[in-house]
């Protein structure tokens, strides 16, 4: 199981971007450390280069290279996600058009008039909206990203904005990138106010169903003592229907605590997810903020954060490819147990054809 998970996580679109991501915090935080600079130089150098050129020489080459490194890193996850501002801008019409009511999928007009319906309170929440909003910048974001990838090459002679105007573009994407994940973080918040209200309780079973139907002592009359019975087994008639109905009662209320607890346990799952995602938008926050310069952080803090949000995000990603791991071999099991059951078929009725026959 756990080298399928791995499998799916490293060949899914998102958990490749992740492992990256990884791998170009760590080199942040090398970059930055000079003692680690230090240690990678001892690493990629030769000590027949370290005495001939100096220790200044080794760490400004060492530095150089995890620099590039970093930055070549860097430049393939934004290839990982060149055309992701397509998405963005695709979930904000979506989101917007069910929002006001108009639909947005494709369809006749009495299809998208019952998918586009949205629910009376939902259109006047404020965290749809703001979803809307956080796409929106996600998506102009990343499509500035998209934009200058050419200048982020570096080849000489080779560019569509020059230095000066992608520095400008990179800039400003990133003050979207901050404004999507501060609505993000606003949105995840208000999930988190309303989550009681999100999480419906689980439906009764057909037990509690049944223990609902009706009371024993429905349609007990205290005026029926004429029917020929002693006062002692009417007593005794009696007392066996009250502890019926304490039975029923019980079970009643042991159904509703089970209900209740189920309702707790979503309750509590639906919260670690928020909780986790309000986390890790609010650490990410910090990046763009530190380019634009409304949060001035050091460059080893930057490669901190971006560690620290890159793990927490990765383990979404995981439990998802778990999940879809443990469905497809379930939908493996369920078919071979179909193929098995139609074998077993086809052989008792070619045996009954054969019995026949003789």
């Amino acid at each position: 199981m756990f080298i399928e998970q791995l499998i799916a996580f490293t060949t899914d679109s998102v958990g490749l971007e992740r492992i990256l991501r990884l791998v170009h915090s760590l080199l942040q935080i090398v970059v930055s450390v000079p003692i680690l600079v230090g240690y990678a130089a001892a690493l990629l150098h030769t000590e027949k280069f370290r005495a001939t050129a100096g220790m200044a020489a080794v760490h400004g080459t060492a530095a150089a290279m995890l620099a590039g490194a970093r930055d070549r890193v860097n430049l393939g996850r934004r290839f990982s996600r060149m055309f992701r501002f397509i998405e963005s801008f695709h979930g904000a019409h979506q989101l917007s058009m069910q929002l006001m009511g108009g639909g947005g999928g494709l369809g006749n007009d009495a299809t998208r008039a019952v998918a586009g319906r949205p629910h009376p309170k939902k259109r006047f929440r404020a965290d749809p909206w703001l979803d809307v909003f956080a796409r929106t910048f996600a998506g102009i974001y990343l499509l500035l990203e998209t934009a200058t990838i050419v200048d982020a090459l570096d080849v000489p002679g080779l560019a569509v904005w020059g230095p000066e105007r992608a520095a400008v573009l990179h800039v400003e994407g990133q003050r979207y990138w901050f404004l999507s994940l501060s609505c993000s973080v606003a949105a995840t918040l208000v999930r988190m106010a309303h989550v009681a209200r999100d999480v419906p309780m689980p439906p009764p079973t057909d037990d509690e169903k049944h223990a609902h139907m009706g009371s024993p002592l429905r349609g007990d009359d205290n005026g029926s003592g004429d029917n020929g019975n002693s006062d002692e087994t009417q007593g005794k008639d009696k007392i066996e229907m009250l502890n019926k109905e304490r039975l029923r009662l019980r079970r009643i209320i042991q159904g509703r605590m089970t209900q209740r607890r189920k309702w707790q346990r979503a309750l509590q799952a639906r919260l670690v997810v928020l909780l986790r995602k309000v986390v890790a938008d609010g650490a990410d926050v910090l990046l763009p903020g530190a380019v634009v310069g409304w949060t001035p952080l050091r460059p080893v803090t930057v490669g901190g954060v971006m560690l620290f949000t890159t793990l927490l995000t990765s383990y979404d990603v995981w439990l998802r490819c778990g999940r879809e791991v443990a469905a497809a071999k379930e939908a493996e099991a369920e078919a071979a147990a179909a193929k098995a059951a139609a074998a077993a078929k086809a052989a008792e009725e070619k045996a009954a054809a054969a019995e026949k026959e003789s």
